[in-house]
């Protein structure tokens, strides 16, 4: 069992913060993880990200998923964009 925790400050979401995320999740990809954040919202955001950049998800439908936990606020909704503007193959 491993407990990994990763700081990410909720006003100020990081691509560092995302990278790191994306990269152990890969790391256990073959493994169960379990993931939670105090609010659901980091955790959801990420997740939303993680499915399009990794695993290749339809943006329409992993930002769907994500809509489902929270409507991200502007500082999260600029982030989401900016990172799919980098990273994502479309949108």
């Amino acid at each position: 069992v491993s407990y990994i925790h990763i700081l990410v400050i909720f006003k100020a979401p990081t691509e560092d913060d995302l990278m790191v995320f994306i990269k152990t999740l890969s790391a256990y990809k073959n493994s169960k993880v379990f993931i939670h954040c105090a609010a659901n919202k980091r955790v959801s955001a990420f997740m939303a990200l993680y499915r399009i950049i990794s695993l290749g998800w339809p943006v329409d439908d992993a930002i769907k998923a994500l809509n489902m936990m929270w409507q991200p606020d502007a500082i999260w909704q600029a982030f989401i964009n900016n990172q799919l503007s980098k990273h994502s193959p479309s949108q």
